[in-house]
């Protein structure tokens, strides 16, 4: 039965959502990981490195927080290593905003200047 109205979610047919995969950047070499299951000891594919694993972090969200949260009031700032530290140059950085509320990534320089902001 296909149904196009929020009002009839209890009457919806339910599905399971199931992650199949998680992924980690490795802080020895940046190599980007791809794991099918959590852990609670990775080791990196392209260097061997070993490492322990925080709890894993599940997007959960609806269509309608989505919709009506801007203007994106509680943000967490993301930082990552862009490029290391050489001799002759300072390691680099790029940072991205997480909207708290809906989940959307925001530009740094985007965010309101009302936001409650968390590092």
């Amino acid at each position: 039965m296909l149904l196009n109205s929020k009002t009839d979610v209890e009457k919806m047919e339910h599905v399971d959502i199931i992650a199949s995969g998680y992924e980690w950047d490795c802080p020895n070499c940046e190599h980007l990981n791809l794991v099918i299951e959590v852990t609670d000891v990775v080791e990196c594919d392209e260097c061997h490195f070993l490492y322990a694993t925080n709890p894993a972090e599940h997007a959960v969200g609806t269509r309608k927080a989505a919709r009506a949260c801007p203007p994106h009031l509680h943000v967490k700032i993301h930082t990552k290593l862009y490029a290391r530290q050489t001799h002759d140059m300072p390691a680099e950085y790029t940072q991205k905003a997480e909207c708290l509320d809906c989940g959307e990534w925001l530009d740094v320089e985007d965010i309101p200047e009302q936001a409650e902001v968390k590092s």
